[in-house]
């Protein structure tokens, strides 16, 4: 068991460093979605590292959705960035 938790913290010393994304609501004409009228639209800042999906990539990134109902029906639009890599 000692060595299973020795391997284990020895590899979490690897990590890379990562930024968690912020969001800020943003106006849809600007966000790089092309969507309907009516939807409400959210950007992430620039943030360096991949996610929890796409592993530890190197670069930064930045991430755009916009969300909202049309004809009754819940709408999300998703796009992730690579701004530099």
């Amino acid at each position: 068991m000692s060595t299973v938790a020795g391997f284990a913290l020895g590899w979490a010393g690897t990590a890379v460093a990562q930024d968690t994304p912020r969001w800020s609501e943003v106006d849809c004409a600007q966000s790089r979605l092309s969507t309907p009228p009516g939807l409400q639209c959210k950007a992430s800042q620039n943030y360096a590292g991949g996610d929890s999906s796409t592993g530890s990539a190197g670069g930064t990134f930045r991430r755009w959705l916009a969300s909202g109902r049309m004809n009754g029906a819940g709408v999300f639009y998703y796009l992730a960035e690579a701004t530099s890599l």
